[in-house]
């Protein structure tokens, strides 16, 4: 055979060969073309004319106030209405819907209400000899009087604004709010420290939370449930399922402390801020649809609203609604009281400036909100990328009110198949690709706004409060160190999850810039620490410190000096840290946990010195780990409350409990609680001055932890057993110990 038709041959075979691979290449993508066109066929929902559209989900988001309670109620069902979820709670009253003026109290009526609740059907007078039968008080009559030495005070976020506690100081005495007793201790001279007075609250079946210090005045909060309010004239009950109290008192004699005013605010307790002499609130009660009940203000053990709060909303959907009632009082006038209400979602986070009130919460949808997605994907997405003859097709079949919506689904089902199979090739794949491309922008977007946070900034000022801007972030917060007010600017870290709307998905951290004035975002970074949390984020200034975590914690030093963030450095060390607490401009200490290279075994309580003066390599200047096992805690990497530093005399004490070899009589593993004390310096880092031993069982419980302040020359570290007090020039040296009701091991 000639080499010509040896090379003949060999052409044509691999010709052959060449047309069955792209045969086979066709063939595979036409079956996926199929798969893509059963994916692109209509939902059978899509076609249902009575399910709303998006637009009235989204609302106008102009703040609104409702002119009366008839307005409330009608707005509620309307929402009600678009979701097909029925909640029992709605309807537990229907007997009320026969006759919906019975449910709903004008202001004139409410003023009229009567108490009825046995457990507090006192004589509540705080007059000179009449007795305050609200009290069992024991005291101890020798009072000490004598100067002030200097002390510290609440671990807080923002100076100037102060966040309640279960014991606050005022260098001179200490107040412990402690399972409905609250305990005034004179503190100074730590030798001679004791229980002067010990008040027993009458709060029995209700809740105790904590309470603000301010000169001679104290504000405790406190909630109550199943009280009931009556409208005599109608013989109608109105439910107040759970109420908070701010309870005024008067602390200038700490022997016999005086009630001024118990203000009750509908609603569940949330959260406080004292700035000055004001203490605003936020009390949230479920907004019920059938039934709603506004929020109002009475003061315990009166008759007659004291303030009925106008009530605010937006007209955009929630599928939680709850009335989120902010109340304003001044701590030194007991008569004022200043109160706002806004309809929307249930409040989370919270962050609080000098002039603002920044409260946020998730955003939430219902199925019908999804149903409104789904219409709006096909009809304003897919579709316009179709031909126009095929769309007329569809939209005028979409608009024949004769045809019910099965019918609709087969009959654009069919012309969508037909026009698939009309075009080539090269044609599908390309209006295959073009579709794809936009339904996965689409997907993306929506899932972003799905997973929205919504803030709410109220400006307060001197007892103020007024509704200023509405914003909104990708993703959700991780506790309110995620947010800060600098100069004009609120920035805010999250953490999201991106859809690339092929049901991958990855998740990512975010810092956001936003005008302060209006809410809207100027900048923004993105993408950062792929496939990991934020544990940890504190704001100072111009720089923002930031701890991931999946298997190695990066800390991260970000610059916030323009509206475009940027990561300056980055520093990778195993375990990682919950809560970041400034030292000075140039150190940061860190508490978390420690874990292995891999992230994959936790173990003790990590404490971390950062040096953060080469902001483009961080370093950790020292840390120590306590524990060698998750037996291992603190309070504190949960609770800043409970993290005490002092940086002028460089003193950190943490609360730690841990199990020890020590078995107890039962021969059951007993637990070490207690505080250990760290001298602390930016150059050497950590030096270990003391462990100070609390109880030894590990049953001891209490609504309150574990805190640490110093007053003068000692230091009071506090737990739900005992407050004890040892010299700070030397923590071994235990100069006073003050017991509580729990045995001290």
């Amino acid at each position: 055979m000639s080499v010509k038709l040896v090379l003949f041959s060999a052409l044509i075979t691999l010709s052959i060969i060449g047309a069955i691979g792209l045969y086979s290449v066709i063939y595979a993508d036409l079956q996926s073309l199929d798969a893509q066109q059963q994916r692109l066929l209509p939902d059978i929902s899509v076609f249902d004319e009575t399910a709303m559209p998006l637009e009235v989900f989204e609302g106008t988001q102009q703040l609104k106030q409702f002119s009366s309670d008839d307005e409330v109620r009608e707005f509620l069902l309307k929402i009600r209405s678009l979701d097909s979820y029925v909640n029992y709670d709605d309807f537990r009253s229907t007997e009320w819907d026969s006759d919906s003026s019975l449910m709903f109290a004008s202001s004139g009526m409410r003023a009229q209400l009567q108490s009825s609740s046995p457990s507090f059907a006192r004589d509540w007078s705080t007059s000179a000899g009449s007795g305050t039968p609200f009290f069992d008080t024991r005291v101890d009559e020798e009072a000490y009087s004598g100067d002030n030495p200097a002390f510290s005070s609440t671990n807080v976020q923002v100076t100037g604004v102060d966040e309640p506690d279960y014991i606050k100081t005022d260098g001179k005495y200490i107040y412990v709010l402690q399972d409905r007793t609250l305990r005034i201790i004179d503190a100074y001279p730590a030798e001679t420290a004791k229980i002067i007075s010990k008040t027993t609250l009458d709060i029995k079946q209700q809740e105790l939370h904590n309470m603000f210090l301010n000169g001679y005045r104290l504000v405790i909060f406190y909630t109550s449930s199943n009280s009931e309010k009556r409208i005599e004239e109608l013989d109608n009950p109105t439910r107040r399922d759970i109420v908070t109290h701010a309870m005024i008192l008067d602390v200038s004699d700490p022997i016999s402390p005086k009630i001024l005013k118990d203000y009750e605010v509908d609603g569940d307790f949330h959260d406080a801020r004292m700035i000055g002499d004001y203490v605003y609130f936020i009390s949230t009660m479920r907004a019920h649809h059938n039934n709603p009940v506004m929020p109002y203000i009475t003061v315990h053990g009166s008759s007659g609203v004291v303030l009925d709060p106008d009530v605010f909303y937006f007209d955009n959907y929630e599928s939680d609604y709850k009335f989120n009632t902010i109340t304003a009082i001044n701590i030194f006038d007991e008569n004022f009281v200043n109160a706002k209400t806004f309809l929307m979602g249930s409040t989370n986070t919270i962050y609080t400036s000098q002039d603002g009130l920044y409260i946020t919460y998730k955003k939430s949808i219902s199925s019908a909100h999804h149903e409104a997605i789904k219409k709006d994907r096909f009809f304003n997405t897919l579709v316009p990328l179709l031909s126009k003859s095929v769309q007329d097709k569809i939209n005028e079949i979409r608009n024949d009110s004769l045809i019910d919506s099965s019918k609709k689904h087969t009959l654009v089902t069919d012309i969508l198949v037909n026009a698939y199979d009309s075009i080539g090739y090269v044609d599908k794949k390309t209006l295959f690709s073009n579709i794809g491309e936009q339904l996965a922008i689409y997907d993306s977007k929506v899932q972003q706004d799905l997973k929205n946070t919504a803030i709410h900034k109220i400006r307060i000022s001197e007892g103020s409060i007024e509704h200023q801007a509405q914003g909104g972030v990708p993703g959700w917060l991780l506790n309110q160190f995620s947010m800060d007010k600098y100069k004009d600017s609120f920035r805010v870290v999250t953490t999201y999850d991106h859809y690339d709307g092929n049901g991958l998905t990855t998740r990512y951290n975010a810092v956001y810039v936003m005008d302060d004035e209006q809410l809207d975002t100027i900048g923004n970074l993105d993408g950062i620490a792929p496939n990991e949390n934020v544990f940890a984020s504190r704001f100072m200034g111009e720089k923002l410190y930031l701890v991931t975590f999946e298997r190695i914690d990066p800390f991260f030093v970000i610059d916030l000096s323009s509206d475009t963030p940027k990561i300056l450095g980055e520093l990778k060390i195993p375990g990682f840290s919950t809560y970041l607490h400034p030292f000075d401009e140039n150190h940061i200490v860190g508490i978390g946990r420690d874990a292995d290279n891999f992230g994959i075994q936790q173990s003790g309580v990590k404490i971390a010195l950062f040096d953060v003066s080469d902001v483009k390599k961080p370093s950790v200047v020292d840390d120590v780990v306590i524990g060698n096992s998750r037996a291992a805690g603190s309070e504190a990497l949960d609770d800043h409350k409970a993290f005490f530093l002092d940086t002028n005399r460089g003193i950190l004490s943490i609360p730690i409990y841990d199990k020890t070899d020590t078995p107890s009589e039962n021969n059951s593993q007993n637990t070490w609680n207690g505080f250990y004390v760290y001298g602390l310096d930016p150059q050497s880092g950590f030096d270990l001055e003391g462990k100070i031993k609390h109880s030894g069982s590990k049953y001891v419980h209490s609504q309150t932890g574990y805190r640490t302040f110093y007053i003068g020359d000692a230091l009071y570290t506090a737990s739900p057993s005992a407050i004890k007090i040892n010299a700070l020039d030397d923590i071994q040296n235990e100069i006073n110990s003050i017991r509580f009701d729990y045995p001290l091991e």
